[in-house]
């Protein structure tokens, strides 16, 4: 079988996503035969465990949606665009995808795929174990484990078939804010993107600059999970931390069930949304300094509370800033 070369020029030429499906498996394959064996009985086994955000930032959202294929796009946008459906139907079954999308249904597992892959190389391999290679004493094998590391899962029931986004209700807003951003192919050598979420019962409106610094952080996977909780008996960076883990995963619900919500952040600061009732919560998330010897996450999130204003995306401005010049 012949070899074969690949000059810079090639990979240039190549399609975006194909370039980084290729650099992706090649990472992936050094990477495995290079990782070192984790004894599961240390806490940097469970500090290690991969463990999905329940929000991902705006930013996040930009560095997972910018460089999909058309067809990735519009699997995302219409998942997105799912929670104004007034069915109680959330969803949609390889049928309904096909038919929205007009494409074959054999072709939508390769779409999720490549949805799933972008996500996951978004985070710092050198923190989670995003590939797997634990000791092999204590394999992944759970379903609910193995979900972890999707952002698009399928739920493959007789009768409820469909394809989902993760954290759906948590995340959509800031997914919303992304597209709408895409849609204006934003330059963001020459400009700077402002977001302006109007409030029509006061002045108080919701204002922030998109942070390309963390897009590109992102896009160099070094995306980290905001799990390690300061709260008083949630904090996953202590002794009590020594957990087997189904208790950390145990406490990883726990902790979700009690709104207590885990972030997608990276090393410059993020901006999220979301929507609870009639509130809007805007967070600054980050930056997220990882400490590499003590296997710790050292991040801070602040959060503003706006009351009576509903989100609406035809509502939501984006003003491109000439950057500044020294």
């Amino acid at each position: 079988m012949p070899n074969i070369i690949l000059t810079e020029d090639d990979l240039k030429k190549m399609e975006p996503e194909l370039r980084g499906q290729l650099l992706d498996f090649l990472s992936q394959a050094f990477v495995k035969k290079n990782w070192p064996k984790i004894p599961s009985d240390t806490i940097q086994d469970n500090l290690l465990e991969f463990q999905r955000p329940n929000i991902i930032s705006i930013e996040g959202a930009c560095s997972i949606f910018f460089g999909l294929n058309k067809n990735s796009r519009e699997f995302i946008k219409i998942l997105v665009k799912d929670i104004y459906r007034t069915s109680d139907k959330k969803g949609y079954d390889k049928e309904d995808m096909s038919s929205l999308l007009n494409l074959s249904e054999a072709s939508l597992n390769g779409i999720v795929g490549s949805i799933n892959r972008r996500f996951i190389y978004r985070f710092d391999r050198d923190a989670y174990d995003v590939y797997g290679n634990r000791d092999e004493i204590y394999p992944i094998k759970s379903s609910i484990e193995k979900n972890l590391l999707k952002l698009i899962n399928y739920t493959a029931t007789p009768g409820e078939s469909k394809y989902w986004l993760s954290h759906h209700k948590d995340t959509y807003c800031n997914f919303e804010i992304a597209i709408k951003l895409f849609e204006l192919n934003p330059d963001f050598e020459i400009y700077d993107y402002k977001v302006i979420i109007p409030n029509k019962k006061s002045k108080d409106n919701i204002e922030f600059f998109v942070n390309n610094a963390s897009i590109s952080s992102f896009d160099e996977r070094k995306a980290h999970v905001d799990f390690y909780m300061d709260h008083e008996g949630l904090d996953l960076n202590t002794e009590n931390a020594k957990l087997g883990f189904r208790d950390n995963m145990v406490k990883y619900w726990a902790l979700n069930n009690a709104g207590i919500k885990t972030h997608m952040c990276t090393n410059h600061v993020c901006n999220s949304i979301q929507v609870i009732k009639n509130e809007i919560q805007y967070k600054k998330i980050g930056p997220a300094i990882f400490d590499y010897n003590k296997m710790k996450l050292n991040s801070k999130t602040e959060t503003k509370v706006y009351k009576n204003i509903k989100f609406n995306i035809e509502d939501v401005k984006i003003e491109k800033y000439l950057k500044k010049t020294s």
